[in-house]
């Protein structure tokens, strides 16, 4: 290969500003639901995205997704897909700023574990606070995500 088979720098340009279209994320509480019942770990990773954390590869287990936040406030966004007992054998006793836990399988464990483990501030979010025009529009859920410092 040589440089002709590449354009110059100065001939690429970027594409017209038009608003990117997403499909396929869920636009309403029953499309989440579907997710769910399809693809837990897609679930699991657009809900987590949702509350501003990263999955967090090495605490996900099969009926929890657990994303966390390491700059700011430090927290913990915890996301079940089933039965989540027996995922805080992976990180009981690690105490976050906040942890947010979407409504769902066994969520009401999930929150009184996750206050059990230090957590003092331990918010609950609805399904309905992850999807929505707000959610589409700013790129995060409905609720107060503590991102400011």
């Amino acid at each position: 290969m040589t440089d002709k088979d590449f354009p110059p720098l100065d001939a690429l340009y970027d594409a017209p500003a038009e608003r990117i279209q997403l499909a396929g994320m869920p636009s309403d509480t029953a499309a989440a639901r579907n997710l769910l019942k399809r693809d837990p770990l897609a679930y699991g990773a657009w809900a987590t995205a949702l509350l501003a954390t990263q999955l967090d590869d090495a605490a996900h287990g099969p009926s929890v997704a657990v994303g966390t936040r390491p700059w700011g406030h430090k927290a913990v966004g915890l996301v079940p897909l089933g039965n989540g007992a027996e995922l805080f054998a992976k990180w009981e006793g690690t105490a976050y700023s906040v942890g947010f836990v979407v409504d769902g399988p066994s969520s009401a464990e999930l929150a009184r574990r996750l206050g059990e483990a230090g957590t003092a501030d331990v918010r609950r979010v609805p399904l309905g606070a992850l999807v929505g025009a707000a959610v589409e529009a700013t790129g995060h859920a409905t609720v107060d995500l503590e991102l400011a410092l």
